[in-house]
């Protein structure tokens, strides 16, 4: 029997659960594109739609009569008796009720699921898409950026916003889908054109304007500062490491390799996500400086006045800000590894920087050429980086020494207050 192949293409604008994008990919389009607009003085306007309970709410009806043609006819037959046939009981003070049928939803954790309902959403991304309001920028136009069931719009105007939700709206009272207003929010960025403060409506409830916005866990204000996201990032990270403090991250707990393994690992990605995406002034870095400089050496045991730039060396960690730039330029170099709307607009960009030799203030391009990059050459070469973790001194082998002894994690030993001494003198 031959299976007839069939190949399904989600629109551009779908980052999620796709080869070759990311959350920060998206995130960083989101930015630049509202940073460029607001650089020529004109405000952008963001709905970020919540989607209730999408995933468990899907139709299984409407999910098949998208799926015909878009898959194997023996697929389809298959996935339709095994959706078809899904029964669930209730269970209440130890008793179980009879058998009923599902008739909505996708199975939880299912490789399966994201691909459905990126099946299932895609007519709406494309309707959005086909719309003239948004964001135009000569031959480039955005209005939204899905990230599966994450839907956030763009429009230069408060009317086109609206256009925009009321083609959502049109879309789930049709697919059987719910937005939920409540949680659904509308950001301005940039300068206020409007003499009072705009709203939007959405299934007959009014959305007010929003001092800020979360596109895929990073805070975007009204102002596109940094600082609010970074103390979300600050306080995420002091979680991460109070729960690990009883496994042996706090002093004297486990050896200094281990806890430096686990700083590079579980605690500075959780410091730094999202942070490539965003323009960070000096002032902000200081705050991320610090946050790194008290955790690790909190879980060295050493003292708050302890100086930790030559700490760092010897443990092999590397600077936040050091760490900020190598993950802009690696963004970078992956964003045009593969054709979506963000390497469209990286592409504008770079065409203008080549003809005027000026980059857009604040954008991915911007930061990747202040720290000493050829964005030509990122392009094509995947970024590499190397530190040094020595000093003519001698000072940084000294303290790895100690850092690495065994008896550092014995309170009081030489080798501790040694480290002490050298961290508070130089």
């Amino acid at each position: 029997m031959i299976i007839k192949k069939v190949s399904y293409t989600a629109d551009e604008t779908q980052f999620g659960f796709r080869k070759g994008r990311g959350t920060t990919t998206a995130v960083s389009l989101a930015h630049d594109v509202v940073k460029y607009m607001n650089n020529k003085d004109t405000p952008v306007y963001i709905c970020s739609l919540d989607a209730q309970k999408c995933f468990d709410s899907i139709w299984h009806d409407g999910l098949f009569h998208k799926l015909t043609g878009k898959i194997p006819d023996l697929h389809w037959i298959f996935l339709y008796k095994w959706y078809r046939s899904s029964k669930a009981q209730a269970r209440w003070t130890g008793e179980l009720s009879s058998q009923f049928n599902i008739s909505k939803g996708m199975r939880q954790g299912s490789i399966l699921s994201p691909r459905l309902f990126s099946v299932f959403i895609n007519d709406l991304l494309l309707s959005l898409k086909s719309k003239e309001y948004g964001v135009k920028l000569h031959n480039f136009k955005l209005n939204l950026i899905a990230y599966a069931d994450d839907i956030n719009q763009f429009s230069t105007t408060t009317t086109g916003l609206q256009k925009l939700i009321n083609t959502c709206e049109s879309y789930a009272r049709n697919w059987r889908m719910k937005f939920n207003p409540i949680k659904t929010k509308c950001t301005r960025i940039g300068k206020p054109v409007l003499m009072e403060p705009p709203t939007w409506q959405l299934d007959g409830q009014t959305i007010n304007l929003s001092e800020d916005t979360t596109i895929l866990g990073v805070n975007l204000t009204n102002n596109l500062k940094a600082k609010p996201h970074i103390k979300n990032r600050i306080r995420a990270c002091n979680q991460s490491v109070f729960k690990l403090t009883t496994a042996g991250l706090s002093y004297p707990g486990l050896n200094c390799e281990v806890k430096t393994h686990i700083w590079n690992t579980v605690n500075c990605p959780m410091l730094t996500y999202g942070l490539e995406t965003l323009h960070i002034t000096n002032s902000e870095m200081g705050d991320l400086k610090s946050a790194q400089g008290s955790i690790v050496k909190r879980g060295l045991g050493l003292s708050k006045r302890s100086h930790y730039h030559r700490v760092l060396q010897a443990c092999n960690i590397k600077p936040i800000e050091e760490v900020v730039a190598e993950n802009a330029a690696r963004l970078y170099h992956s964003i045009f590894q593969c054709d979506t709307p963000a390497k469209e607009f990286q592409c504008l960009l770079l065409s203008s920087y080549v003809l005027t030799g000026k980059a857009e203030i604040g954008t991915l391009l911007d930061r990747v050429i202040k720290a000493g990059h050829n964005p030509l050459n990122l392009i094509i070469n995947k970024p590499t980086f190397s530190r040094h973790t020595t000093n003519e001194d001698g000072l940084v082998d000294s303290l790895r020494q100690l850092l690495y002894h065994e008896n550092y994690q014995k309170p009081g030993s030489q080798e501790h207050i040694l480290a002490t001494l050298l961290t508070k003198s130089f």
